[in-house]
């Protein structure tokens, strides 16, 4: 796409995001500029709180995200309720809880069926020891592998008798990603293999092929854990 265009602001931007999640913020931060020059400062300042946050400069991407809020009110739903995701996850870095769920709750408010949204707020949720809540937000997203895999997360921390269904289907449901060739749920396959399957070696494998591809915080998070579990932390 920037062949053709590379005045294109939304390629400059899924450019940053991917830069963002392999770990390389210098890059990152070009493609911020790149938003801005092109796409106009909103956006462009909406990306540098979003590599903020990454950065460990969350109170500043706060700062900027707030004012874009504030002063931008005639905004599209969905790019309200990006940049209150962006918030959310902020405040989560910084363990602002209360705050990072009214974020998250004034982002769904935005765009209610937003599974990217929803799946994040289910993880809030189920580290914030609330599993129950994560049943009805994500009932109607089933058909989603990462929503899936959250909804079995409930149904084993709540202890429920059906979660061995649950994992038998999220087992098939990771087979037929990999028969497709479809290998982009490295993290969900770490966390599918240490708390469903409760088999920490494999989780630690797996952590360890994903971080060379995807190297964002939930990335980093999963190989503390899987490494941790397997009694091998020196591995992370």
């Amino acid at each position: 796409a920037l062949a053709r265009d590379p005045h294109n602001a939304q390629a400059w931007l899924t450019t940053a995001t991917l830069d963002m999640v392999q770990g390389r913020y210098a890059a990152a931060a070009d493609d911020c500029a790149k938003v801005s020059r092109y796409g106009g400062s909103v956006t462009g300042i909406a990306c540098a709180g979003n590599l903020h946050t990454y950065t460990g400069q969350a109170r500043q991407a706060i700062v900027l995200l707030r004012q874009i809020d504030a002063d931008v009110p005639a905004v599209t739903p969905a790019f309200k309720a990006w940049v209150q995701g962006l918030m959310a996850e902020a405040c989560e870095r910084l363990g602002d809880w209360s705050e990072a769920e009214s974020h998250y709750r004034n982002a769904l408010a935005a765009t209610p069926n937003d599974n990217f949204l929803q799946v994040a707020y289910a993880d809030f949720l189920l580290d914030r020891g609330r599993p129950a809540e994560v049943l009805p937000l994500l009932a109607r997203s089933l058909q989603s592998d990462t929503a899936y895999l959250r909804v079995a997360l409930a149904h084993a921390a709540l202890g429920m008798p059906d979660t061995a269904n649950y994992t038998w289907i999220m087992a098939a449901r990771f087979e037929a990603l990999k028969q497709r060739g479809d290998d982009f749920y490295g993290r969900e396959q770490v966390r599918f293999a240490l708390y469903l399957q409760h088999d920490p070696g494999t989780a630690l494998e797996l952590a360890l092929q994903n971080w060379k591809v995807q190297r964002a915080p939930w990335d980093a998070r999963v190989l503390l854990e899987a490494a941790k579990a397997a009694g091998r932390p020196a591995a992370a």
